[in-house]
């Protein structure tokens, strides 16, 4: 069942999936780590790394009833990172986007197989990120898409998920750049060198959506895949708009999400199918989300927090433990957000696989606390 057609039904939503912070607590200093590449990424470039990705997988696989939209452990393969993987010890790791992509998909399809829930309940997201140089608002590149345009061409014309999720977006600026690079995959181009570098350096002989053999350029192609566009917001809920003065500023969240739908529509650009808010601190993802009107809460129909109590995004990369606030208070907050009008609800950064046993009760109207 198409993604859009599951939303159409109303029902509760859990997304859930192999994060990259689970690798770390459970591998430790054993945790394969290439430079930039992370932990998440790394793994499944080693043995032992997609092992545990495949234990993690199947517990949140395990853990779940009802529809899910099952997260792959995909973070981090962008051309950026994987270049500065194969300067940190992972030979050739700029030529394997492709494979690691494929190497995920592999372990989420075993895991949904392994519990028998290969049905049309279960929908299968690629998760992608950005280099680091689209985390600066509207000082942001004009090309903010070509940081997206490999990944997000492997996901439309090589790959079997059926959602693509960008994660952690900072800013509206990103935003758009995310919604260009989705649209322009399925258009008529020459695939760039680093794209094609990205996908194995031999395009002719792999199988894809609209490609001519005798050329390797791609034909245009109808839209049959999905996305979402997740946001991660300031400490105080806001969206990030530039620098001045050295400094970050930022603009309230529903101006944000209007800003970004009048841009995508004067550019006639292809849609997410809905937005999302990721990889904050509970208490921050709660403020935002009730404190948009509820015509534009309908636009934000998905909401994963994360489980460790720190508010401010830039503290992340300095934390030296994964931390989480207690188990009932974090499930306490996802059925508040569920109570506010969230759709698909699950945990980021330090959620345990046992938050999706919860159904999260029946949604009423959210009333505020005093």
């Amino acid at each position: 069942m198409k993604f859009s057609a599951l939303l159409d039904r109303g029902n509760l939503i859990k997304i859930s999936g192999a994060f990259a912070t689970e690798v770390f607590r459970r591998m430790g200093s054993d945790a394969p780590e290439f430079g930039p590449l992370g932990n998440g990424g790394a793994a499944l470039a080693t043995g032992p790394g997609r092992a545990c990705v495949q234990q993690i997988s199947d517990e949140h696989a395990s853990h779940t009833d009802g529809p899910l939209l099952f997260v792959e452990n995909t973070y981090g393969l962008s051309p950026e990172t994987l270049n500065g993987a194969a300067a940190n010890g992972l030979p050739g790791a700029e030529t394997r986007g492709l494979e690691l992509l494929t190497k995920a998909e592999d372990i989420a399809l075993k895991s949904l197989e392994h519990v028998g829930r290969v049905d049309d309940d279960s929908t299968i997201l690629v998760r992608s990120t950005r280099s680091e140089n689209t985390y600066h608002g509207e000082d942001t590149p004009k090309n903010v898409a070509e940081s997206y345009m490999a990944n997000t061409l492997a996901f439309v014309r090589y790959g079997c998920a059926d959602v693509q999720l960008f994660e952690a977006t900072p800013s509206w600026w990103s935003m758009l750049g995310q919604a260009r690079a989705f649209t322009r995959a399925h258009e008529p181009q020459e695939l760039e060198s680093d794209v094609v570098r990205y996908l194995g350096g031999d395009i002719t002989n792999i199988p894809a959506r609209g490609l001519d053999p005798r050329t390797g350029r791609l034909r245009g192609v109808t839209q049959q895949k999905e996305y979402i566009i997740s946001l991660c917001l300031e400490e105080d809920g806001t969206v990030q708009t530039g620098r001045s003065n050295g400094k970050y500023e930022s603009m309230p969240l529903e101006e944000a999400l209007d800003r970004f739908y009048e841009a995508a529509a004067q550019e006639n650009l292809i849609l997410p199918t809905t937005l999302g808010l990721n990889c904050n601190a509970l208490s921050v993802t709660l403020e935002a989300f009730t404190n948009l009107p509820h015509d534009k809460r309908s636009w934000v129909k998905c909401v994963y927090p994360n489980a460790g109590p720190e508010r401010n995004p830039k503290n992340y990369r300095d934390a030296m433990e994964i931390s989480s606030i207690p188990h009932k208070d974090f499930v306490r907050g996802l059925e508040q957000l569920r109570a506010a009008g969230a759709l698909i609800l699950g945990g980021c950064c330090g959620a345990e696989p046992r938050i999706m046993k919860h159904d999260y009760g029946v949604p009423k109207p959210f009333v505020a606390a005093v």
